[in-house]
């Protein structure tokens, strides 16, 4: 819960609290309770102020205590009794830190590593060379996941009217790489399993390149607009983290051939450990920021990777790719890695600036993927229905056959 608190406010000695109406701009962010006059050991003293020594003596402090309710910025405002404005206080209300948010801050970055050290061990040395060989689909995928998805995150950003720094934040996601759940789903559609550990590891290490060129143009638009900047030695700080442990999950993969047979077994149980992991802390320590989810953003976030699985499954199907790897391409055009997103936004961003811009990508975090779901669950009917089928008409052809023309009976009556 949010605490009470109090501010300290140098009034002159001319204006009387009866005379003084005292509100907050924004009581959705905080509420005024109460004013009075400050003393005790803890109260400062006219001389705190940024104030003349000589004119000190002509005001006096007092304490204005306000109940704090949401994160955000809003003014404490003073005005006589005739609504003329005396003076203003600026007010930030910011997320209390906890010994749970720091655990989410180090289970961030360890998933993170972790996760990119098993996508590099799950990938093979031939099925690389065999794909760079026919780079075809590779270089549709690329196209797909780094000039699509950018132009369509910009897009939607400005369609749905996000303030700047959510914006930003959710352009940041949509030029993400890609994700490591996208091997996972390529097994459960039958998609091509090899390319899509090559397009998570090339659009991993092209991050290292496309990322900054994007943010730091197109993406210029909505950060300028937000007063933000994001320094390129942060950017590429965070983009490490992913890219240098695939690239030793890889080493170690073709040093030591066995421990892919062991990546294989743990990788699905851990990702989904580390997601249903991730959303549980994410809702217990964004609990505040959950409350200021809008239907804007349900609506907007989702929309990117929901359109990248039709835009890239649409372009490898025009481009004449196969059947099972147009299923992978668009795949791996609609699952990005969101940690990357986060990772960017939470380390880059002043509070509670960070914590806004976060609003949009929350909401993808949890909808990524109900598409996906509802495909799958689609096949799954249509397989059991098709079998269903199948054994009535079997049945049928065993009726009519009947006993009487059954070749074995025939020939034990000879």
């Amino acid at each position: 819960m949010f605490k009470i608190c109090q501010v300290a406010v140098l009034i002159h000695n001319d204006l009387s609290l009866n005379s003084l109406k005292t509100n907050s701009s924004d009581e959705n962010v905080f509420k005024f309770n109460q004013i009075s006059l400050c003393s005790g050991k803890k109260c400062p003293s006219t001389q705190n102020f940024s104030i003349n020594t000589n004119n000190s003596i002509n005001y006096q402090v007092y304490n204005a205590e306000i109940q704090s309710v949401l994160i955000g910025k809003a003014t404490l405002d003073f005005n006589t009794s005739d609504h003329s404005k005396v003076n203003s206080c600026h007010i930030t209300i910011t997320q209390p830190r906890r010994v749970i948010d720091i655990i989410f801050d180090i289970m961030i970055y360890t998933f993170g590593f972790t996760i990119s050290l098993l996508m590099g061990v799950l990938l093979d040395k031939k099925c690389i060379l065999n794909i760079f060989k026919i780079p075809r689909a590779m270089f549709i995928g690329f196209f797909c996941q780094y000039l699509l998805m950018p132009l369509l995150a910009f897009t939607i950003c400005n369609v749905f009217g996000l303030t700047p720094v959510e914006s930003l934040a959710l352009f940041i996601y949509g030029c993400s790489p890609g994700g490591a759940g996208s091997n996972n789903w390529t097994i459960l559609f039958g998609g091509d399993l090899d390319l899509s550990a090559v397009l998570t590891f090339v659009s991993v290490l092209s991050s290292l390149f496309m990322m900054p060129l994007w943010v730091y143009t197109l993406g210029s638009v909505f950060s300028t607009k937000a007063h933000i900047r994001i320094p390129i030695i942060g950017l590429f700080g965070n983009l490490m983290i992913t890219i240098v442990p695939c690239i030793v999950g890889l080493i170690l993969s073709i040093r030591y051939p066995k421990i892919k047979k062991f990546a294989l077994k743990v990788a699905k149980p851990f990702t989904l450990c580390v997601l249903l992991t991730f959303l549980i802390l994410a809702f217990i320590t964004k609990f505040y920021s959950f409350q200021l989810l809008k239907l804007r953003h349900w609506f907007s976030g989702p929309l990117i990777p929901w359109f990248g699985y039709f835009i890239g499954g649409i372009t490898a199907w025009i481009l004449r790719l196969p059947f099972n790897q147009v299923k992978t391409v668009a795949i791996e055009t609609g699952i990005q890695n969101i940690g990357v997103a986060f990772l960017i936004v939470y380390t880059n961003l002043p509070t509670p600036e960070a914590d806004f811009a976060a609003l949009p990508i929350m909401a993808v975090a949890f909808l990524t993927n109900i598409p996906l779901y509802i495909a799958l669950l689609i096949i799954r009917i249509c397989k059991c229905f098709s079998q269903d089928l199948d054994e009535t008409d079997f049945q049928q052809e065993k009726s009519e056959t009947g006993p009487e023309n059954d070749p074995m009976i025939e020939k034990n009556k000879s």
